[in-house]
């Protein structure tokens, strides 16, 4: 087992200065009581505190698209701060690369027409809120169940309300206390906010629309949900939400803070091959730092120009925040975006590794995934899969995950507590190696200890 005495005191000393960690969701995100304490980083490996090394596969939540220190990245960032300020204030003084990085947005983005700056996604989200309601003159935003926009009230409600007649308006259905965006403490009349309905379900869709769209300023969507277990849209469910938008006079957005850059240099919009108005970015964009945008049609983008809404922040377009985008997708691009293309690469061998080693060991494996993340959904045995519900993840086997992360975890192999794993660009074959072997001494040690 793992040596972690320092990391055990540092947990103690820490739990009592932080109540529930920097950023808390539902439920325990450590795979075992104490904490893992980094003390470098390199790649796709973290050293703690106690000389343990560990491949994770955290991604960051998804930011570290590049991996951890990137020589280039990091050179640039160096190289820019020896003559330039991290920040200078937002509409005081500007740069060449605020204008460099537009272009490159509008290049790569089919929506991008014109870009706004901010710093975290939750941010982003409600900046394209704004946008939607100046433009059309309405306020409701229509939402779909299970999907993460942010920690502010108006978005934490994310249940969808059971029934098919829609015969009342589909506001958000009260979140049980078990799910992980549960939260006491937030304002209640939020909820008046927006409507919330099944994804993938076309006839609520478009009844909703039909009944409600005079007061929609906004369809806003996660078109691949990374929160839940990779669920991707039915076949032409985008394209009718694209057009009961056109008809009804509704801005339809896309939530691609997670699978910007990630599913490819345009997007969720590229990959399924539908274009939306507006779309909210972060996480991957910038390598690392804190940075979000929200990028969209001219027509729609210009109620800054036209109207008066406010789109303001100290760091909005902060300097520092801009080369660092700029410096990573230029490296995402690089050579015809062969580092997104490993990435797939090492997933398919990951994958498939991890599919025959449970089932030489008589273990029930499914693979949820999209390119750059995927769920291992212990319990159900159906290969690699792209779902587009939630069906087969009543049957995960949790109790047998959470055992097997904690072994993982002293196999040298760092997961995510929601059973996602997030793959990154300084990934290599050797790590996926490691990686299998490691998988299959946790899978055994778990399954003995279950009696499974």
């Amino acid at each position: 087992m793992l040596n972690q005495s320092k990391s055990e005191k540092l947990t103690k000393e820490f739990d009592t200065l932080y109540p529930a960690g920097h950023s808390n969701f539902r439920g325990k995100l450590s795979a075992g009581k104490t904490k893992l304490f980094v003390e470098r980083a390199q790649g796709s490996h973290v050293f703690d505190v106690d000389g343990n090394e560990y491949i994770e596969y955290n991604g960051a939540m998804g930011p570290i698209l590049l991996g951890h220190r990137h020589p280039e990245y990091v050179k640039a960032l160096h190289e820019y701060l020896d003559s330039q300020a991290t920040i200078y204030g937002t509409n005081l003084l500007y740069g060449e690369n605020d204008i460099a990085l537009a272009e490159l947005l509008v290049k790569h983005i089919p929506c991008a027409e014109e870009v706004k700056f901010c710093v975290t996604g939750s941010e982003a989200v409600q900046m394209a809120f704004r946008i939607a309601r100046a433009y059309t003159g309405k306020n409701r935003i229509l939402r779909f169940g299970e999907m993460y926009h942010g920690w502010i009230d108006n978005v934490m409600d994310c249940v969808a309300r059971e029934g098919t007649d829609y015969s009342e308006m589909p506001l958000p259905a009260e979140t049980p206390e078990e799910h992980f965006q549960f939260t006491e403490g937030r304002a209640p009349w939020t909820v008046e906010e927006s409507l919330v309905i099944p994804y993938n379900d076309l006839k609520a869709l478009e009844i909703v629309m039909e009944k409600y769209h005079d007061e929609i300023a906004l369809v806003f969507v996660e078109p691949m949900v990374s929160d839940a277990f990779c669920m991707h849209p039915l076949p032409g469910y985008f394209e009718r939400m694209r057009e009961l938008c056109d008809q009804y006079g509704v801005v339809m957005g896309f939530d691609e803070i997670i699978t910007g850059f990630r599913l490819g240099l345009g997007g969720a919009q590229v990959y399924f091959g539908v274009t939306p108005d507006i779309t909210t970015l972060g996480k991957a964009i910038s390598g690392g730092l804190p940075f979000s945008a929200v990028v969209g049609k001219k027509e729609v983008m210009d109620v800054f120009r036209t109207k008066t809404v406010m789109g303001a922040g100290t760091y909005n377009g902060y300097g520092l925040g801009v080369f660092a985008c700029l410096t990573a997708i230029h490296l995402y691009e690089r050579d015809d975006c062969a580092m997104l293309k490993n990435i797939y690469r090492l997933q398919d061998k990951l994958s498939d590794g991890m599919l025959a080693i449970a089932k030489k060991n008589g273990v029930k494996l499914t693979i949820t995934e999209a390119p750059g993340v995927f769920y291992t959904v212990f319990g159900v045995d159906g290969g690699r899969q792209k779902p587009t519900d939630l069906e087969l993840v009543d049957h995960l086997d949790r109790e047998f995950y959470d055992l097997f992360r904690f072994y993982l975890m002293h196999e040298g192999v760092v997961v995510m507590a929601n059973c996602r794993w997030f793959i990154g660009g300084s990934h290599t074959d050797a790590d996926i190696e490691k990686t299998l072997t490691a998988f299959e001494n946790a899978l055994v040690k778990a399954k003995t200890e279950l009696g499974r």
